[in-house]
């Protein structure tokens, strides 16, 4: 997949609870960067929210912790914070991905296109034979 130049993040994100519990924790400000930058390594890579340092090299706490200039244990802290809170999982290939990444980007997931790609087909058949 090629890269984003962007990520969308809402206007009122912080008037979400999960983003309000990050908001009572003492390292909230960490843990706020660590969430910025995981959304935008998210899109660089463009994988539907899975981080990944090249096409097959995924992310580990201690590349995450160079990547963003961070202690390990800083990293550690944060990603616990946020799959607590369910937004980050590691997928079952040990990936981290951000949850309903590509819902949010408002990315359409490779199935939907295909489907999509069919039944204009199938709908662009049924015009070319009604016109014959």
């Amino acid at each position: 997949m090629r890269e984003r130049k962007y990520v969308k993040f809402r206007v009122d994100m912080h008037e979400d609870t999960k983003l309000k519990i990050i908001d009572r924790k003492p390292e909230r400000d960490l843990i706020n960067y660590i969430w910025t930058r995981v959304v935008i390594l998210a899109g660089k890579v463009n994988r539907e929210g899975d981080l990944f340092m090249s096409k097959n090299i995924p992310y580990t706490i201690e590349t995450l912790a160079i990547e963003l200039n961070r202690d390990i244990d800083q990293v550690e802290l944060a990603l616990n914070v946020l799959m607590e809170l369910e937004m980050i999982e590691v997928t079952e290939h040990k990936v981290y991905r951000v949850k309903n990444f590509a819902k949010h980007q408002n990315i359409k997931v490779k199935e939907k296109v295909e489907s999509n790609k069919i039944s204009n087909s199938a709908e662009i058949e049924k015009e070319e034979f009604r016109n014959e």
